[in-house]
């Protein structure tokens, strides 16, 4: 079975430098804010290019923060185009096909043992914390059908070429048996 992620496989290839850095930081007892934090904001901002750097819990605090330091509030339309900043290259994690028969597609994958996954299976204009815009289905007709066809295939650094061709061949293998 080809996993849809291993994280076993990632973590044994870093597992000494984790627990290294957790052991340093189980040493000082500084388990918020610390040296820790505070070295690695200095070395991602010097890794980046920045002058600063501020860690945060998670991707969404680090979006609202940036939002608010460019003074954007409640109310105000943002706009977002694809920018790949030179080290933010090859940090894709979702590798997706779409199908007008997803449901057999990952039928089919799974029996040729090949993990998969659903990331929006609810497109957003459709999702509870978003009712209030008043959208109805069938106003994003292509929002609607992507979250019907759009498969997520395995995609991790760990990923042997010899597993990355055996899923090209079992989807090359769904695809024309259909």
């Amino acid at each position: 079975m080809i996993p849809f992620l291993d994280l076993r496989a990632q973590y044994a290839s870093i597992q000494g430098d984790i627990q290294l850095a957790v052991n340093r930081v189980f040493e000082t007892g500084q388990y918020i804010l610390g040296d820790a934090v505070a070295s690695f904001e200095s070395e991602f901002a010097r890794y980046v290019g920045a002058d600063h750097g501020i860690a945060v819990n998670s991707g969404t605090s680090a979006l609202h923060l940036a939002l608010l330091a460019a003074g954007v509030g409640r109310g105000d339309e943002v706009i977002t185009v694809p920018v790949e900043m030179p080290y933010a290259r090859h940090v894709y994690h979702i590798y997706a096909v779409r199908s007008a028969d997803r449901t057999e597609l990952q039928r089919s994958l799974q029996t040729h043992g090949v993990q998969t996954g659903i990331h929006y299976p609810i497109p957003v204009h459709l999702q509870e914390g978003y009712r209030d815009l008043g959208y109805g289905a069938g106003e994003f007709p292509e929002a609607e059908r992507a979250a019907r066809e759009v498969l997520s295939l395995p995609m991790y650094p760990e990923l042997s070429n010899i597993q990355v061709e055996f899923v090209a061949a079992a989807v090359h293998h769904n695809v024309h048996a259909v």
